[in-house]
């Protein structure tokens, strides 16, 4: 229902008071255009009346400019602003929700903010989304299209600090509008924005500040993608316990796009070790072009984002490698990017270094011919400077990205059913900040097959619709969890994300790094049944078919993951988990064991002489001994564990790359680098229970090069039916 209340002043001059109702959501804007109340059912939730503008604008001399006066027709809001321009909104009560759509907007605006809203209810404010909740009740903001977008435009930020009320000693300004919503100290603001995309420019380029670049030039966005007009938003109200299925209404009355949660797993592993053809995954870093792409294809110098413009002031040859060039942006040449890439027409150079001098700037060190053939160039030739990453590869323009997403979303249709979106950050060099972002997404999912799950490492407003949000960094013993559970965690929460810990990631072992252990995917996974979190698995086919504990990892996952059913119901058991390392095998009398480990630092192998490694460890707990000992050069030749009831003696020769393994079954195996049984191991002297507080120490009869041992104590197991 939309309704306009008449008043009259004291003049008799007659007055507008609009009221928008939907559900429990009822709002009430004063004549001048100011949010006067906000009821979730009957508890009003506005934090300051009269103070907040139903929308407001920036000019272009970055000033904010708001409503004065508002008129409600049939279901268009009129608004007169200050600076006696027009602004109009189509508005539009639905049963849970309430639209607004920019139907009309002068040219003289570069952006429009609809808001900002300040609320009272802060308990729990997901500052992606635009959700804030507490005192039993839920009030959002959500974007209806890619043009809108999360916060207020950077240039925006000292306007409206100045203007509004955003106090919060632990966020920065600039941190805090790039949100959807912020919590302050009694409350939240609800905040979303829009910008003039497509500004009058005779060569279809605009001066954006774009990463820590202040003056870079960004392509506009062509027709009515970059115009303001139909950009919108959903104003939305409910109890807590309501919102999503209120947010999932919107999504399917609005066509957002919306992804199912990816399950806890996503069975690659399982189903490729039981010879199924598994799940296919593409981790496509969508955002950027690699640069031995571009030296093979010389025509996507065509679509690489732009940082700046520059002329040559004296023509060069074929074989030239150093140019003198003409821009008043020599602090872009400066930066020390990895790929320092011009063009010049059809040809992208790279150069050494930049010198600047008065009038020009010299570039050395050219290397000609990157992409495209070395030629001559005229003096006052127009080039430019293309944008780079750390990696060395370059950003794509909104072109290329929307070629990108088409080929990504039409493999989905040849059994690709898993898509990780990971690197669409770097979407935002394009200059288009996060409607590039959305931009990507939503292209991609539109055009790919029902059903395909997407993740990414970056979540954005619109886009949290799309993904579920994976973290890229593996997850290890020694992991602080304290800082997980504060930021991952709880932001996973606030922003309705399902809760993720982190990456395990599955590896066979190279130069740098060893192979992944099944200690160390225990560790994960336990971790993920104590916080009822999940986690993103990670493995090739190739590593498949190489790592010699697969199948125990095939196990671990399938034993932890039901073991996390049980968890979810049970707080005993899981702040249980939360502390230490745990191991969880199946019982021979059914069901399962859950054991304590105790677990040591990796420690030097020495020989007897040596007393630091003559020190050994001492675990504090008493159980089961095992023994993890890894030769990272060199070789190793009959280890000797001391114990306090006496020595076991190994019969062998451990190489570089090669491990012992003691399990606590009394079992001692030698692997290769990937876990491979190679054989078994003979040892002399008993191997009892270690005690509590006993020590234990590892030396070798001779050694050439260096090993690292690592102890764990098995505990007294636990039942579980």
């Amino acid at each position: 229902m939309l309704a306009a209340l008449w008043l009259l002043t004291a003049g008799g001059a007659a007055a507008q008071q609009v009221r928008w109702s939907a559900g429990q959501l009822c709002v009430t804007l004063s004549p001048e255009g100011y949010y006067k109340s906000i009821k979730v059912g009957k508890s009003e939730v506005l934090t300051m009346k009269d103070e907040y503008p139903v929308v407001s604008a920036l000019d272009w001399k970055n000033e904010v400019v708001e409503p004065k006066a508002v008129a409600m027709g049939r279901d268009t809001l009129v608004c007169q602003m200050e600076d006696g321009e027009e602004l109009r909104l189509a508005v539009a009560s639905q049963p849970d929700y309430i639209t607004l759509r920019v139907t009309a907007c002068p040219r003289q605006y570069k952006a429009l903010v609809f808001g900002p809203v300040g609320v009272k209810v802060h308990q729990q404010v997901g500052e992606v989304i635009g959700v804030a909740q507490g005192r039993g009740l839920a009030l959002g903001m959500q974007a209806l299209n890619v043009k809108t977008s999360a916060g207020i435009p950077p240039e925006a930020e000292a306007a409206y600090t100045a203007r509004f009320y955003y106090s919060r000693s632990d966020t920065t300004t600039a941190l805090r509008h790039r949100y959807a919503a912020v919590e302050c100290t009694d409350g939240a603001v609800l905040q979303l924005s829009c910008r003039n995309r497509n500004p009058q420019s005779a060569q279809g380029m605009e001066v954006r500040q774009i990463g820590g670049c202040h003056a870079a030039l960004a392509p506009c966005v062509a027709h009515a993608d970059g115009e303001m007009t139909g950009a919108g938003v959903a104003l939305f109200g409910c109890t807590q316990p309501q919102l999503m299925t209120v947010v999932e209404r919107i999504e399917k009355k609005e066509g957002l796009p919306t992804s199912a949660h990816v399950s806890t797993i996503d069975n690659h592993l399982q189903e490729a070790t039981e010879g199924k053809p598994g799940v296919k995954a593409t981790m496509a870093q969508v955002s950027q072009i690699d640069l031995e792409e571009v030296c093979l294809r010389p025509e996507i110098a065509d679509h690489l984002a732009v940082q700046l413009q520059f002329y040559l002031i004296e023509g060069i040859g074929p074989g030239d490698t150093t140019l003198l060039v003409r821009t008043g942006m020599y602090s872009c040449f400066a930066e020390d990017m990895p790929a320092n890439m011009i063009r010049i027409d059809d040809e992208v150079i790279s150069y050494r270094s930049a010198a600047d001098t008065v009038g020009y700037v010299t570039l050395r060190g050219c290397r000609r011919g990157v992409a495209g053939k070395a030629a001559a160039h005229a003096r006052n030739a127009r080039g430019t400077r293309l944008w780079t990453h750390e990696a060395g590869g370059f950003y794509a323009d909104l072109e290329l990205q929307d070629t990108l997403a088409f080929r990504l979303a039409r493999q989905t249709w040849q059994g690709i059913n898993h898509v990780g979106l990971l690197g669409i950050g770097g979407c935002q060099y394009t200059g288009q900040d996060e409607y590039a972002m959305a931009r990507m997404a939503e292209r991609c999912w539109r055009e790919s097959r029902s059903g395909t799950q997407f993740v990414s490492d970056t979540l954005f407003h619109y886009g949290w619709h799309i993904f579920k949000m994976v973290y890229d960094r593996p997850v290890s013993p020694g992991y602080n969890w304290e800082y997980d559970l504060k930021n991952r965690i709880d932001f996973c929460r606030r922003n309705l994300q399902p809760q993720i810990i982190g990456i395990i990631e599955i590896r066979c072992a190279s130069d740098q790094t060893e192979a992944t252990s099944i200690e160390e995917v225990e560790y994960v996974l336990s971790k993920s049944a104590a916080y009822d979190a999940d986690y993103d698995l990670r493995c090739s086919e190739e590593t498949i078919v190489q790592h010699g504990q697969m199948v125990q990892m095939k196990e671990a996952v399938i034993l932890w993951d039901s073991l996390r059913g049980i968890a979810a119901g049970d707080t005993v058991l899981r702040q249980r988990l939360q502390a230490g390392y745990w191991h969880l095998e199946r019982a021979s009398e059914g069901g399962c064991k859950l054991f304590p480990l105790t677990m040591s630092e990796k420690m030097l192998v020495g020989l007897p002489t040596e007393k630091d490694t003559m020190a050994g460890w001492a675990c504090a707990d008493g159980g089961d001994l095992e023994m993890r000992l890894h030769v990272i050069e060199g070789a190793v030749e009959n280890p000797v564990l001391n114990l306090g009831t006496g020595q076991v003696r190994f019969t062998c020769t451990i190489s570089a790359g090669q491990y012992l393994l003691l399990g606590a079954d009394g079992r001692a195996v030698m692997t290769d680098a990937d876990y491979h049984v190679l054989k078994a191991i003979e040892y002399d002297g008993m191997i009892e229970k270690q005690a509590e507080g006993g020590k234990v120490s590892v030396t070798c009869e001779k050694m050439a090069g260096q090993a690292v041992v690592q102890y764990v104590v098995r505990g007294t197991g636990i039942a579980i039916p």
